[in-house]
């Protein structure tokens, strides 16, 4: 993968959201505006929304503080470093450490760019502003903390000592950088690079031969810089002085990395996970979730710069993206337009004489599967794949996929709803995710592999949930939300299966009812569904139970045991209750399902006493697709209600 980034640099770096080598997108919360006339100004804080973004530069940090251990951050760090403030009753040796480096670089930085904004803002410093800054910035911040402090006091019935020095301690992490005659210091491409040289010097090791780019260069000893995923900011890699010893390798000596490819594939890496640059989504988790184990996302891009198809044919389909956002998107959302027209759009841009159209025999699709775990880096996966063969495995993916919604609308999910789907657990908000399944749904769209049988157990087993079912009919209005979600749940999981179905068997027409299958397994699965809708109709469509949410698990696993009481008491129950109703439509409706279910009852010989886990999906999706079926003709009112 970080041969891949590298790669990638080139074509990414001169998008304006992409950083200076070395810095991270960074919200300041304080700013120290210095005037042409000697005046200054302290303002703050600020939050997202608030003050733009700024190019801060970013190092790795860790560890104590000694003489040997100060990381401090050029013109962007906190009031610790910055002015020497001690927040919680640390060790004053350490706060003065600390100090003594931030401001030993600001020098050092001023006396190699003697950059003129700069050099003011340090013989600004170097009179009697220091002392200043640090008294009016300490005044200030506890004067509003204060009266912070009273409000919460007030509501939580704690001290106000005791908030006040919570809400003190916490600000030692808040940020300052400084602003002279109206230009933002860290934003000078001057310092910039001298940034980048100071890091270097810090992290060269030595001379050798690259790993990445093959060359002999100034290695590094730990990749620099720090990737934020979900909330968590971690280091892509590094390794303990001891990790390697039995080898007698230490740090990045198991694979030499120089100083180049490392900052380069961290700045690419960051560029992807920048939300404004549409090169990432959120495969399941959020910041929310409970595990950081359960959090995946997913980054994806192409090695080369490919152009799409011209532009007037693509918004004709209503489709207007690049070519690895079409590519990716099957993966995001579910379809919207229709899965064949973007693939024919796909295969335009592959055919078009554009100008990337030379380079795509070697061009590849990326998409790493990633997440963080208590700070550090975590690659479940790296799929890449030449681009035409993508569009030929992406091809048989939307096949395979394709199934009737909750609604009978043929559609086709997405590979993030069906692996929420897969770790979905009812009424509650912790998920439960199987990471081998993730990737295996991954390496299926993208590189055509075959499906795991733990991918049809676990569909199968979530499918079963009666709770499932019971939230996707709830009537209630206070459970829209869940309900959808529940409704979109049990489309992805009979996906789920059908993928399975199409890739071990070779099945191909299992997206809609089939009326004309005789496996004995999808004909239980409709025959259930018959008797849940006739025991529904002959309550008044008003049921808290139905009998498919009580029997569904033994009817699936064990139908002879099932099926004996449940058809008893469609047909000594159910059906004559409809037949005999005054409601000329009610009693209709009474024939027709009573004939219905005399008609699969005939083409079926012998109900078997078990059924195997294949058979077990089989019947989910005989079940699945009658009851689709029934709601394409009733269903379009419910459907509406949820959208509102």
């Amino acid at each position: 993968m970080f041969r891949a980034l590298v790669r990638a640099y080139g074509r990414f770096r001169d998008d304006e959201i992409f950083l200076p080598s070395a810095h991270k997108w960074r919200v300041p919360t304080w700013v120290v505006e210095l005037e042409s006339d000697g005046s200054y100004f302290i303002k703050g804080p600020f939050s997202r929304g608030d003050h733009a973004d700024l190019p801060a530069p970013d190092r790795q940090r860790s560890g104590s503080i000694t003489a040997k251990n100060l990381k401090p951050k050029l013109l962007f760090d906190d009031p610790r470093y910055t002015f020497g403030l001690n927040f919680a009753n640390e060790d004053e040796q350490a706060i003065s450490l600390m100090h003594r480096g931030y401001m030993s670089l600001l020098f050092d930085a001023a006396g190699q760019t003697q950059h003129p904004l700069l050099i003011r803002l340090i013989d600004f410093l170097d009179s009697s502003g220091l002392s200043i800054l640090r008294q009016a910035f300490s005044t200030e911040r506890k004067k509003a903390l204060e009266a912070i402090a009273i409000n919460k006091s007030k509501k939580s019935r704690k001290p106000k000592e005791s908030v006040f020095q919570e809400l003190w301690t916490k600000a030692k992490s808040e940020s300052i950088t400084f602003r002279v005659n109206g230009v933002y210091l860290v934003r000078i491409p001057q310092i910039q690079s001298y940034w980048l040289n100071h890091l270097r010097s810090d992290l060269v090791f030595g001379m050798g031969q690259c790993s990445i780019c093959g060359s002999e260069k100034e290695l590094v000893r730990l990749v620099p810089g720090e990737i934020t995923i979900q909330g968590q900011n971690c280091q892509i890699t590094s390794f303990n002085k001891t990790a390697f010893d039995s080898y007698g390798k230490t740090q990045t000596k198991n694979a030499n990395l120089c100083f180049d490819c490392a900052v380069r594939a961290v700045d690419t890496l960051r560029y992807l996970l920048d939300k404004r640059s549409g090169h990432s989504f959120i495969v399941i988790g959020s910041k929310d979730t409970s595990s950081n184990l359960n959090k995946s996302t997913a980054v994806y891009w192409t090695s080369d710069d490919i152009d799409k198809a011209p532009k007037s044919q693509n918004e004709q389909e209503g489709i207007n993206a690049s070519l690895e956002e079409l590519l990716a998107s099957f993966a995001v959302k579910p379809s919207t337009v229709s899965p064949t027209a973007t693939l024919e759009t796909i295969e335009r841009t592959l055919q078009a004489p554009l100008a990337g159209s030379s380079i795509l025999a070697q061009s590849e699709f990326h998409i790493a599967l990633i997440a963080a775990n208590n700070r550090r880096f975590v690659l479940r996966d790296h799929i890449s794949q030449p681009v035409g063969e993508v569009v030929s495995n992406i091809r048989s993916w939307l096949k395979s996929a394709e199934v009737v919604d909750y609604f009978g609308e043929r559609r086709v999910p997405s590979l993030a709803e069906i692996a929420r789907a897969l770790s979905y657990r009812p009424g509650s908000s912790n998920i439960d995710t199987n990471h081998k399944i993730l990737q295996n749904l991954f390496q299926i769209a993208y590189t055509g592999a075959m499906p795991s049988a733990g991918l049809l157990a676990i569909a199968l087993l979530r499918f079963k949930n009666p709770k499932l079912f019971a939230m996707a009919d709830s009537r209630s209005s206070k459970d829209a939300r869940a309900r959808f979600n529940a409704r979109a749940t049990i489309w992805s999981l009979a996906s789920a299966m059908k993928v399975w179905f199409y890739y071990m068997r070779g099945e191909e027409e299992m997206e809609e009812l089939s009326k004309n299958r005789n496996a004995v397994p999808y004909l239980l699965g409709r025959l259930l569904a018959w008797i849940e809708r006739v025991q529904w109709e002959a309550s008044g469509r008003k049921l808290e139970r139905t009998v498919a949410q009580t029997h569904f698990g033994l009817a699936s696993t064990a139908p002879a045991l099932a099926f004996g009481q449940l058809l008893k008491a469609a047909t000594v129950a159910y059906l004559p209750k409809l037949t005999k109703s005054k409601d000329s439509k009610q009693a209709g409706f009474g024939v027709n399902a009573g004939n219905e279910i005399a008609r699969i009852m005939s083409r079926i010989v012998d109900i078997p006493k078990t059924l195997t886990l294949e058979e077990q999906a089989e019947f989910a999706l005989g079940f699945y697709h009658q009851r689709a079926d029934f709601r394409s003709g009733y269903g379009k009112k419910d459907q509406e209600e949820d959208d509102e």
